[in-house]
């Protein structure tokens, strides 16, 4: 059995080899933070629109699955009453739909 050693390197490289001294904690600033959409919006929109196909043309779930980059079995199970990812864990979240909406409107009115 051939065992290897990690090298370290000896305490003065550090001293020798750090030219630029870390800035003060106050002076960083955060990059902004880009507003994008949730991967799972996008994965459901994309389930939705392989179904709207799939009633209009009769296009397979294995060709709709390519196209859309979606799981064909996604696409049966949708078809067959199946629930969507974001109904299939409500049971999570700690509101319900209708105190969400409430939330959202007192949030409203307090932002006017």
């Amino acid at each position: 059995m051939l065992l290897v050693t990690p090298q370290v390197a000896p305490p003065h490289y550090f001293a020798q080899h750090s030219q630029h001294p870390s800035p003060p904690i106050d002076s960083l600033k955060m990059a902004p933070i880009k507003p994008r959409e949730p991967k799972n919006t996008v994965q459901e929109d994309r389930i939705c629109r392989a179904l709207e196909e799939w009633q209009l043309e009769g296009t397979s779930f294995r060709k709709l699955a390519v196209k859309y980059g979606v799981s064909s079995s996604t696409l049966s199970d949708q078809e067959h009453g199946g629930l969507t990812r974001q109904e299939g864990h409500t049971y999570l979240q700690k509101l319900t739909p209708t105190m969400e909406k409430a939330l959202e409107d007192w949030c409203k009115i307090l932002h006017d």
